[in-house]
């Protein structure tokens, strides 16, 4: 999308939503909640826009738009330094972060089992928030569809 002008991307972006406000039953508010609570970090964090509105619509299924960019954001700001905690690696070779999917599998390989009360706290102490061990868990559960959602948005 860095390559459109203007109004190719608000294009892009409004169908998008449309389409994610269509797929994942929510409405324009609640995604915009999501989107606000989010802010600029997935953008500075250079991932892509189907990826965030995946993300948020599939949490959006089990909460209010505002607090699924609040869990949102809670991994996106730590995911890397969490990574190097774990003692895995969630950024590509030139820094930046990894897909989500790509982030769980790893996290998946390592703890086959998120509701063990174990791995949570692991998770806890190196992403440092109740809020992305949420996410993680959220996430997980439904990781099987992520993918193709991302694809479809």
């Amino acid at each position: 999308m860095a390559d459109m002008n203007d109004m190719e991307w608000a294009t892009a972006f409004s169908g998008a939503m449309a389409q994610t406000v269509a797929s994942f039953k929510t409405n324009g508010t609640q995604m915009a909640d999501a989107i606000k609570n989010i802010g600029a970090v997935a953008a500075a964090s250079n991932i892509p826009l189907n990826e965030q509105l995946a993300v948020l619509g599939q949490l959006q299924t089990t909460m209010p738009g505002s607090e699924a960019g609040t869990l949102y954001k809670a991994f996106i700001m730590k995911a890397a330094e969490a990574g190097d905690e774990l003692g895995l690696s969630f950024t590509d070779t030139s820094g930046r972060l990894k897909g989500v999917v790509p982030i769980l599998q790893e996290i998946k390989r390592q703890f086959p089992d998120l509701s063990n009360a174990a791995a949570q706290v692991k998770l806890k102490k190196a992403f440092g928030s109740d809020e992305a061990v949420k996410f993680l868990l959220q996430m997980s559960a439904g990781m099987e569809s992520l993918e193709g959602n991302i694809q479809s948005v």
